[in-house]
């Protein structure tokens, strides 16, 4: 299942994120000693059990609209239910 010639990860801080990304950039998180840049905007984000507290949830909405591409990107997210 090697995926790495049509797929990446970066890491991503969504709390660096500020929500008013028209252009569709994000910033990845410092990793490896590597500061943080800006990075293209994608085609389609995966997340999954994001959200534990009401804060994580404005987070996460700003980094999709940040992170996805203007013209038809599209974010797949699973949360957990309120029991978590």
């Amino acid at each position: 299942n090697d995926v790495t010639s049509v797929a990446s990860v970066a890491k991503l801080d969504f709390y660096t994120q500020s929500g008013k990304s028209i252009a569709g950039t994000w910033l990845a998180g410092e990793y490896d000693g590597i500061a943080e840049k800006k990075q293209e905007p994608v085609d389609v984000i995966l997340a999954a059990d994001i959200i534990c507290q009401p804060s994580d949830a404005v987070a996460a909405s700003k980094t999709i609209w940040d992170a996805l591409r203007p013209d038809g990107g599209v974010a797949y997210v699973v949360c957990a239910t309120a029991k978590h």
